[in-house]
């Protein structure tokens, strides 16, 4: 445990095991300094950086089953803690809940040294050799002490200062002069302090984290504080880190020869220990956070994060920094005209008496397949009394990834990926599945999917998907829509 003062880095509280002389635990290792991975604890950081190059906590990203290449050429295919993807996000929710694959898509999208810049200055030390991690450098692959994890929450806790912990504030003799006297470094302005309003105005809504932590969990404080917890693999460290105004606390559960620990997560191993030692620093409810000037609150489209049109039944405030105020307006949900006669579209040609008004979603290309997997409703194909109607979302073509010939993408198998035959299991049952996305139209569009060359199968329209048996070799897949083809997607498949 450390307790940490945010506005000059004074280590009020350090315990660095439960037991100094306690052999069998190895009490006499201070875990407060030890490095350990964090998790999910270093995610504020990244928010942060993201935010500091234009995006803000209404920002939409697509938690949907994403595929990256590593270095080495293998996919790395990132999943939530509750295995579960969770469509359209906005940032605030994505933070707040701790949702994995939006903080890696976000990493991907800003850059690992922007993480690993902010991670500096705010005084972590140990973030090198970050090539090896990746993209999961956001999930916590990296190795912290938690005395600068502590350290760096001061920097959200005080509006974007640097502080240096120090642990001795004097030293006196006997007759009580002063022998030595702390002189910390002063503070550095870091981080805008809009930002680190913003980080902390996250991480103390109750409501965004609700549908991960639930009412009434051990984050939950009878005063406003602002906290993260971090769960490693096979459950090695717990972590919680939070603050109010006046004190940063990080906690750090686990055992010190890093064996796991039995489902111990970090709400419940080190967020009840962290309430606690909250509850004991403040005897008194701490001054509320100060909002700073230059944030300005807008009402957005609550799935899109884009100012609300008149089909957005679901709408939220939220807070910006001044310059990047959101000007767009959603394109997600629309009011079409349908023919009451046929339920379809309503064409130029359809009385004005059978037109009725509907709400309708037009999802984004990227989710479209997650869309189709949750049974929502898709977009009507056709139109009543004319020709068949284009539904085209106008950023839907900067959805997909860039390089992608005439917006079309495999977004399954992943390339690269390497599967086996198994003996004992009949060759028929060993298939793969081929899943296509296609951005350029959301209507009905044949296309074809050819692989080592051959057209192996066709569709007439959405969902694109369907099954390939297991063959050994290395195998290309490549799917065509008219006069244009995706990237190839590249497997292995061994016996």
């Amino acid at each position: 445990v450390v307790v940490l003062d945010p506005h000059n880095g004074a280590v009020r509280v350090m315990v660095g095991s439960p037991d100094y002389f306690d052999p069998q635990i190895n009490g006499a290792v201070n875990a407060a300094l030890a490095l350990r991975q964090p998790g999910s604890a270093l995610k504020p950081l990244t928010y942060a950086a993201a935010f500091a190059r234009g995006y803000s906590p209404a920002s939409m990203i697509a938690d949907v089953r994403t595929s990256f290449l590593t270095r080495e050429g293998t996919p790395y295919v990132p999943i939530n803690y509750d295995y579960r993807f969770h469509g359209p996000v906005l940032l605030r929710q994505a933070l707040a809940c701790s949702y994995n694959v939006v903080a890696v898509k976000l990493l991907d999208r800003i850059g690992i040294e922007a993480l690993t810049s902010l991670a500096r200055t705010l005084g972590i030390s140990t973030l090198d050799q970050t090539e090896r991690h990746g993209l999961a450098l956001t999930l916590g692959s990296c190795e912290v002490q938690l005395l600068e994890l502590t350290s760096a929450y001061a920097g959200f806790a005080n509006g974007g200062w640097r502080v240096s912990p120090y642990v001795i504030e004097r030293i006196e003799d006997d007759r009580g002069k002063v022998l030595y006297r702390a002189e910390p470094d002063p503070p550095q302005r870091v981080l805008d302090e809009r930002i680190a309003y913003l980080i902390t105005d996250i991480l103390a809504d109750r409501q965004a984290r609700l549908p991960t932590f639930g009412e009434g969990s051990a984050l939950d404080l009878p005063f406003p504080a602002a906290v993260k917890t971090g769960t490693t693999t096979e459950f090695r460290d717990n972590w919680t880190v939070g603050y109010t105004s006046e004190w940063v606390v990080g906690v750090w559960v686990g055992n010190a020869n890093n064996e796991p620990m039995l489902r111990v997560s970090g709400v419940t191993g080190a967020a009840p220990i962290w309430n606690a030692v909250m509850r004991s620093a403040h005897p008194r409810p701490p001054r509320p956070f100060p909002r700073p000037a230059g944030l300005v609150e807008v009402e957005v489209c609550a799935e899109s994060g884009l100012l609300p049109g008149i089909a957005c039944a679901h709408r939220r405030k939220e807070l910006f920094l001044e310059e990047n105020v959101p000007t767009a307006f959603c394109q997600m949900h629309r009011l079409m005209a349908f023919d009451a006669a046929t339920g379809q579209l309503a064409g130029p040609d359809c009385p004005a008496e059978r037109r009725i008004l509907r709400p309708v979603t037009y999802w984004p290309a990227e989710l479209l397949v997650w869309a189709q997997e949750e049974g929502l409703t898709m977009p009507p194909g056709e139109e009543s009394g004319s020709a068949t109607l284009q539904h085209v979302s106008r950023d839907s073509a900067e959805l997909v990834a860039e390089g992608e010939a005439g917006g079309l993408r495999l977004i399954s198998p992943d390339p690269n990926s390497e599967y086996r035959i198994v003996a004992d299991i009949p060759r028929q049952f060993q298939q793969l599945e081929v899943v296509v996305l296609y951005a350029s139209e959301l209507g009905r569009v044949g296309l074809s999917l050819w692989v080592d060359g051959e057209r192996y199968h066709t569709w007439a329209n959405p969902p694109y998907r369907t099954f390939w048996t297991l063959s050994p070799g290395v195998h290309e897949f490549r799917v065509c829509a008219r006069n244009t083809c995706s990237k190839p997607v590249r497997v292995t498949v061994v016996e």
